[in-house]
């Protein structure tokens, strides 16, 4: 094997590297709430105060209170060389009391100050029953990164509501693109039904799939039980995840275990999470 060569297999072996290492970091920064957490990420068609900004931006427009959301999340990586865990924090305030709903989202790693994502989503209602949204959101870390996600929730009756995601339309950010559409059923206040499927738009279709199912149960009058799997190509993605969450009328706890597979590297990551909102 000729100098040439050798040059070009060590720059391809580099570069393959690379490619999963940034797959690797992408998916231990990846910001959710614990209730997402506890269904894999599932619930574009849900209606979701809190998760507003990391979900669907629109939903938060169908309340009329205020809230304030504190998260800790623990992850511990399968990855050689990598640090035994990664603990990020994540502070969320919420105001939907007036025509149009903002919410502001601050996430940071606790052993990294240079990595923080940090998201702002107002909302707003379009007609009797829709509301459309749009989250802005601001990322850094390796790099700077500036992107946005719009979004639009539909009530369709008091049991079925249906939502709709455009994520990273321009294109910033490798892998991060997509239209999702998602439904949510609810059946007499006792189990919930939901239900994601979407793809990047372009290039081919089944390449870059993001499918995913949840359910949650309500045991007692506050007191909730929830799990969910979803399937994410793009990314190179298969995410588990169960939770629970007790909720009171100002009060609301979560705690959530989920695990995130990348199908490339044959890797796991196991997040643990534990939250606390405030209603007012």
């Amino acid at each position: 094997m000729n100098n040439k060569h050798k040059t070009n297999l060590i720059n391809a072996s580099f570069t393959i590297i690379f490619f999963f290492l940034m797959i690797s970091i992408d998916s231990l920064s990846f910001a959710s709430t614990a209730r997402m957490k506890s269904t894999a990420g599932v619930g574009v068609g849900s209606i979701l105060l809190d998760e507003a900004t990391f979900l669907n931006p629109a939903s938060s427009a169908f309340y009329k209170i205020g809230a304030f959301y504190y998260q800790k999340t623990n992850t511990e990586s399968s990855i050689e060389n990598s640090p035994n865990s990664i603990r990020s924090s994540t502070f969320i305030a919420t105001d939907a009391k007036g025509k149009v709903a903002g919410s502001l989202s601050y996430v940071k790693h606790d052993n990294a100050e240079d990595h923080k994502k940090i998201s702002l989503s107002i909302a707003s209602i379009i007609g009797e029953r829709s509301a459309s949204g749009l989250t802005y959101h601001y990322e850094d870390e390796d790099q700077k990164k500036k992107f946005f996600t719009f979004g639009i929730t539909h009530a369709i009756n008091e049991a079925l509501t249906m939502g709709f995601i455009v994520n990273d339309p321009t294109r910033v950010k490798p892998n991060n693109s997509s239209a999702i559409v998602g439904l949510q059923y609810t059946y007499q206040s006792f189990v919930t039904l939901m239900g994601d499927f979407g793809t990047d738009w372009k290039n081919r279709f089944d390449e870059k799939l993001v499918y995913g199912a949840g359910i949650q149960f309500k045991i007692y009058d506050d007191l909730y039980i929830r799990g969910g799997q979803k399937i994410d190509r793009q990314k190179h993605l298969k995410i588990k995840g169960v939770g629970a969450s007790w909720s009171s009328p100002k009060f609301v706890a979560n705690i959530a275990l989920s695990f995130n597979e990348n199908t490339l590297t044959n890797t796991e990551d196991k997040e643990t999470t534990f939250s606390l909102s405030y209603k007012f």
